[in-house]
């Protein structure tokens, strides 16, 4: 049997319903000794809702050489609990394997009288020298969703390995903290850091309230910084939310300076100016109509139309 008829048995045997499926993944796993078939049967089995009982085969898998198995082993106990099954993971917070300590602190920060140890555990990765080490201890807290382990999430933020802060604004998000804006919103004007972290920092800031003239300019920034289209759209969203009485000026001086063929680009700003924009607006944009954005006079023309819809009342007086 090939390498991918393999796989393909596994993935139907997880598609059995309960209990045929536990029962034949744990019956491929006594017999495909391979480390990467046994890893994906433990990423494939969904347990019953059984409280308590864990099959032999991922007790087993707990206590495997391979710390890819260890570590799918604690995934797939997820929901399980257990004296027996606790003193199995317990060991592992001490574990060499980076992946199998934030599993295991995952799995542990269940019970009550664990936690101290799993915080313990966290801080200790979260110090180490080894980046790796120190954002798989960011992942396990932002999973975690504990404000006991928030000072190890801002302390992230910090740090000059990007997997490590992306994890730690993906984390913090959903505290909410009103000083986060900022701090989130300086990483998208930082044109050293990577994409995956301005694409992490503009869903944060979709998420979080608050806005300010730096927020707004740092959208701005990236904006002008990115050629991607869906990191784009992000920050124009966000652009858009921002309920400030200075955001549409910055967007039309941004539109002056925008390159005329970006049609994409100029329309969802034209959008953000009509939703954001001011009656003293309207005279800049007719202008940019009969100039700059003559190809685009539609688009001007509907942003226009909405700032009179919004601002209706003003015009009558």
């Amino acid at each position: 049997m090939s390498h991918y008829e393999k796989i393909e048995v596994i993935r139907q045997a997880g598609g059995l319903p309960a209990p045929q499926n536990v029962l034949l993944l744990g019956e491929l796993f006594q017999h495909l000794e391979s480390p990467v078939f046994q890893a994906q049967i433990l990423s494939t089995v969904v347990l019953p809702g059984s409280e308590g009982q864990a099959p032999e085969f991922l007790e087993a898998a707990l206590r495997s050489t391979n710390s890819r198995i260890r570590a799918n082993a604690i995934e797939a106990l997820s929901g399980l609990a257990g004296e027996r099954l606790r003193a199995s993971v317990e060991p592992l917070l001490a574990d060499e394997d980076n992946r199998v300590r934030a599993n295991a602190c995952i799995y542990l920060w269940a019970y009550e009288d664990t936690r101290g140890a799993v915080k313990s555990a966290l801080e200790e990765m979260a110090g180490s020298s080894d980046p790796w080490t120190r954002a798989s201890a960011v992942f396990a807290a932002g999973k975690l969703l504990d404000p006991a382990l928030d000072p190890i999430l801002e302390a992230a933020l910090d740090d000059d390995y990007e997997p490590g802060v992306v994890a730690a604004v993906r984390g913090l998000v959903h505290r909410k903290y009103p000083h986060l804006v900022r701090r989130v919103a300086a990483f998208l004007a930082d044109p050293r850091r990577g994409t995956a972290l301005w694409h992490a920092a503009a869903e944060a800031l979709e998420k979080l309230s608050g806005a300010g003239p730096d927020v707004e300019d740092a959208l701005l920034q990236a904006l002008g910084s990115t050629g991607d289209r869906e990191l784009q759209d992000k920050l124009l969203a966000v652009l858009a939310r921002q309920e400030s009485p200075t955001v549409a000026g910055k967007v039309l001086d941004y539109v002056e300076r925008l390159d005329a063929g970006e049609y994409h680009l100029c329309q969802r700003l034209l959008d953000v100016i009509g939703r954001q924009g001011l009656p003293e607006h309207r005279a800049r944009l007719e202008a940019m109509a009969a100039g700059k954005l003559a190809l685009y006079a539609d688009l001007v023309a509907k942003a226009v139309k909405e700032i009179s819809r919004r601002h209706r009342r003003w015009w009558s007086l």
